[in-house]
């Protein structure tokens, strides 16, 4: 009996541990996870960079969450300043695309759950003097 009852709880957190961390939390406890860079690209043409791409960054991000989300995404040119996006209402499974025509590689991104009025996001103004290299 002792034996089938240590078995049965070793069988237990075993099936704990592989599920924590080999399935995908839909809950993380950090909002900025549910947004996912599944992408980037160098050199890809951008909606404005259409004469002078071949330093352009380009980011694929994805809501990987089942809550709708408003994201800001700022993504830094060659010249230390940011290229800044704004999206409300990203649904889950939804694309985003952010990029900068003569990119660096950096990006930063906030998240929150749409429509949620408790968390702002930093104005542009604030990014360029919070982030300045």
């Amino acid at each position: 009996m002792k034996k089938s009852v240590a078995l049965a709880s070793l069988l237990l957190f075993a099936v704990i541990v592989f599920t924590a961390f080999h399935s995908k939390d839909k809950h993380p406890t950090d909002m900025r996870d549910c947004l996912e860079k599944v992408k980037s690209n160098w050199g890809e043409k951008c909606l404005g960079c259409e004469s002078n791409y071949k330093d352009s960054y380009k980011l694929t991000l994805v809501n990987i969450c089942e809550e709708t989300l408003d994201i800001k995404v700022a993504v830094q040119n060659t010249n230390i300043t940011w290229r800044i996006f704004d999206k409300e209402s990203l649904a889950p499974g939804d694309t985003f695309f952010a990029y900068s025509c003569e990119g660096t590689g950096r990006f930063l991104k906030w998240v929150k759950k749409a429509g949620d009025k408790t968390i702002s996001f930093p104005s542009n103004p604030e990014i360029y003097k919070l982030y300045p290299k």
